[in-house]
């Protein structure tokens, strides 16, 4: 069987140029969007130059949608086709037409002719596009271009939108976290100096220097702090364990003694002579000490809270090295080969006593090593301390304020993004739309070729309906 006949069969089994053939008999002719084409030229429905032609009739419509005359301004049908942005297909033409046959209705003779350039160059267009089914081919190019690539892309563009907006959701939602966080730090580690700071200024267009203000002004409170520590640690119970142990120890401890005498009495002034005796008990000249009348102003000196600190610790080594001796001796049955009079000296000698000796006296020895007592001598000491402080402080509301700056900008990226999508879907609208009209049109075209032969175009109806989809997930969401 020859190509040619074959050919031949095929296409009047289709129904193509067989009238008496009953549409009904047949299957649906089912096309993929991306072979209508060429299965056009193939069964000779449309002409291999059509594009040529095509373009010719583009370049009329241009030249007749810039010259239409001024009775079409009033014209619904004629401004939409105007306005129109997607292709204008065969059929909008011939809308064009029937509008601008309204429009021009003054110029109709009696003949039915009309005057009228405008009515003129649309026929001719219309004309055109039928000859050789041009405006076919055409459409179809049209249907798969925007099955292809223009829905596609604008999906992708509101998909990209949406991503957009959860993204920026997520930022703000991290920065508002972050914001209170360096906030709440802010205030935190202030209470930790004993500050009550204000967030208030945000901290922008100034340096660190309210805060180092606050921070040396902690300074003046550093004596009576000190103070207050030193009579915490010397209470009665501690008193009792120092003369106790010192006795024990049978050394002097002149600082530590006479710390113990000013708690003891309660006397928180120093007279020079007293002042006098301290100086030289930690071994310094008489006026070494300054003229301090205050037990707070002297302990600011680290000297002396050496003094104390390394006094304390001599005694308390004491102890533990007691202990150990009570403990072996208590512990040994040679009692020979010890000396009989250390034995029965340390024999004497209560563990439980000398252990609550030694545990006052490490309560005493650590009266200073609360971290806030340390960084307010620190404050007190070191002016790079501070500065370092004030900036790690101004640091935190400062970034603070950096994030509410960048927060505030989010709502004109909102709007922004807001009105991206909603003109996109829009788009996606109108090209779905016209996509729907083009395949109804081709199909519909096709099936009078075929004596009314149902036709399907495939590979659309999947994408229009992603596109109604999410144009109606947008629309909902635009509403909430």
């Amino acid at each position: 069987m020859s190509s040619l006949l074959s050919a031949v069969i095929e296409t009047v089994g289709e129904g193509f140029g067989n009238p008496d053939l009953d549409p009904a008999l047949l299957p649906p002719l089912e096309l993929e969007v991306g072979k209508v084409l060429e299965w056009l030229k193939s069964r000779e429905l449309v002409r291999d130059q059509w594009r040529q032609v095509a373009d010719i009739v583009a370049g009329k419509k241009d030249a007749a949608l810039a010259a239409l005359p001024e009775s079409a301004a009033t014209s619904a049908t004629i401004n939409a086709l105007v306005d129109y942005p997607g292709y204008l297909s065969l059929w909008r033409c011939q809308e064009m037409l029937s509008a601008m046959k309204e429009a021009e209705v003054e110029t109709r003779n009696f003949l039915g002719s009309y005057g009228s350039d405008a009515v003129s160059a649309w026929q001719d267009i219309v004309n055109q596009y039928l000859d050789g089914r041009v405006y076919l081919a055409r459409a179809v190019r049209a249907l798969v271009d925007g099955v292809r690539y223009e829905l596609p892309s604008l999906l992708r563009s509101l998909a990209s939108a949406d991503a957009s907006v959860a993204r920026l959701a997520r930022v703000e939602s991290t920065a508002a976290a972050d914001i209170a966080r360096f906030r709440k730090e802010y205030v935190e580690m202030g209470s930790r100096f004993g500050l009550t700071l204000n967030v208030s200024d945000g901290g922008v267009g100034r340096d660190a220097s309210v805060e180092r203000d606050a921070l040396s002004a902690l300074a003046a409170k550093v004596p009576a702090v000190l103070e207050q520590a030193l009579l915490s640690a010397l209470d009665e119970r501690t008193r009792v364990a120092a003369a106790s142990a010192m006795a024990r120890y049978g050394h002097p401890l002149p600082v530590l003694s006479w710390f113990c005498e000013r708690v003891e009495d309660r006397l928180m002034s120093v007279s020079s002579e007293r002042l006098g005796a301290l100086a030289s008990a930690i071994g310094l000249e008489v006026g070494a000490l300054g003229e301090s009348s205050s037990i707070g102003v002297l302990l600011r000196q680290l000297q002396v809270r050496s003094a104390l600190l390394a006094e304390l610790d001599e005694v308390h080594g004491f102890l533990d090295e007691l202990m150990g001796q009570v403990q072996e001796v208590k512990a040994s049955d040679d009692r020979v080969a010890s000396s009989i009079l250390l034995s029965q000296r340390l024999n004497s000698v209560s563990l439980d006593e000398v252990a609550e000796e030694r545990d006052a006296l490490a309560v005493a020895s650590r009266a200073f090593e609360a971290k806030e007592i340390k960084e307010l001598l620190l404050i007190d000491g070191s002016p790079r301390y501070v500065a370092r402080i004030a900036a790690e402080l101004h640091s935190k509301l400062y970034k603070a304020a950096q994030l509410e700056a960048e927060v505030a900008t989010f709502g004109e990226q909102r709007s922004g993004f807001a009105a991206s999508k909603a003109k996109t879907t829009a788009l996606i609208k109108a090209c779905a739309c016209e996509i729907r009209e083009l395949k109804n049109h081709i199909e519909a075209d096709i099936s009078s070729e075929f004596n009314g032969r149902i036709v399907r175009i495939t590979g659309v109806d999947r994408l229009l309906a992603q596109a109604a989809a999410v144009t109606e997930s947008s629309g909902n969401a635009g509403q909430s």
